[in-house]
């Protein structure tokens, strides 16, 4: 389907056509499994009171060392539009983990 999208957004612009829109459209389409994947990994956050959503869009997640002092330890950090969490990972089964609050910067 995506293709079948990009192919017409392409030849709308070669016509000389505003395909800002269907540009629009494409890029809509292509964020929903991106964020799919987002709230996969938000709705495993413990800890955090109140709406997570309230929070704004998640802009990123990934593994961080982070410095207490002179221990280093390796956490899990979301990045959203509002603040920081920083959780610690406890993994549950081989394929699912969850994120303990730990932190949270403003």
């Amino acid at each position: 389907g995506y293709l079948i999208w990009q192919e017409l957004v392409r030849y709308s612009a070669c016509l000389g056509e505003d395909n800002s829109d269907l540009q629009k459209a494409l890029e809509l389409m292509l964020s929903v499994p991106h964020r799919a994947q987002d709230d996969k990994f938000t709705s495993s956050i413990e800890g955090y009171r109140g709406s997570i959503h309230k929070l704004g869009r998640l802009l990123a997640h990934d593994w961080f060392s982070v410095n207490f002092g002179e221990l280093v330890k390796e956490r899990y950090l979301f990045l959203f539009k509002a603040r920081i969490l920083i959780c610690k990972v406890r993994r549950i089964s081989e394929d699912r983990s969850v994120f303990q609050l730990k932190d949270i910067i403003r």
